[in-house]
């Protein structure tokens, strides 16, 4: 079987080889951490019957709460953000309410963004550790931590 605590290790041993302390370790754990409990939000419709796909409704607490915390954000604000959009038109903004379904699609938007930006900063951060020298050990490093990467 694998020993998950040894490739845990391991790539936190390549991480460290490739320029990625433990202080940025860290932050990295908790954006995965955010990004994987986004799909864990509690959406609700508040339609009146179960057939209809009603507004967002997301109560300010319990996962919710949780990841607004690791985003470092208030709750009431990411609330906002995932059951309404503004429109702005003639130099006056409106704010729309997201049905149920649309703000399901807003959180796994956020957290493709979240993703993506957090790939593209290990990338360039690797990147940045093989050009500061052992080209070789930190090439052999990324290697081993993009692989890891892609099983996750």
């Amino acid at each position: 079987g694998v020993d998950d605590a040894a490739e845990f290790t391991s790539l936190r041993s390549a991480m460290r080889d490739c320029g990625v302390g433990p202080g940025q370790q860290a932050e990295v754990w908790r954006v995965l951490s955010a990004i994987l409990l986004l799909g864990e939000i509690d959406i609700a419709s508040a339609a009146a019957d179960a057939h209809t796909d009603g507004d967002a409704a997301i109560a300010p607490e319990g996962t919710v709460k949780t990841v607004a915390e690791l985003l470092g954000v208030d709750v009431a604000a990411l609330c906002r953000a995932l059951s309404s959009r503004e429109i702005n038109a003639a130099g006056s903004t409106t704010t729309v309410t997201l049905k149920a379904a649309e703000a399901r699609e807003a959180a796994a938007s956020l957290a493709r963004a979240l993703y993506a930006a957090l790939f593209d900063w290990l990338i360039a951060t690797i990147n940045t550790g093989i050009n500061e020298g052992c080209a070789e050990a930190r090439a052999a490093a990324s290697a081993a931590l993009t692989a890891r990467l892609a099983t996750l």
